[in-house]
């Protein structure tokens, strides 16, 4: 985690690929969950994704691949390591 963030922010999930969910330490600051994309410096790694921890969890739903629609051209290169497919 990026140590601007990380003085301020603690994970509270792991996200796939190394990103995380993370809520701020001092609840007057930044409240609400955030993702933390890793590859991202600073505070712009930062997406939030719900104003309190309770509402992050009234979002939190089973994964229907079905829902998943991708518009042309929106995904721009992806790359799966071979041992996952393992």
């Amino acid at each position: 985690m990026d140590k601007d963030v990380a003085a301020d922010f603690f994970p509270i999930a792991y996200a796939e690929g190394g990103n995380y969910v993370c809520m701020p330490l001092s609840s007057s600051k930044n409240s609400g969950v955030y993702f933390l994309d890793h590859e991202i410096p600073g505070l712009e790694s930062l997406t939030k994704l719900a104003a309190s921890l309770n509402d992050f969890l009234d979002l939190l739903r089973p994964i229907d691949r079905n829902e998943v629609k991708l518009k042309p051209g929106q995904v721009k290169k992806a790359w799966i390591d071979p041992s996952f497919l393992k």
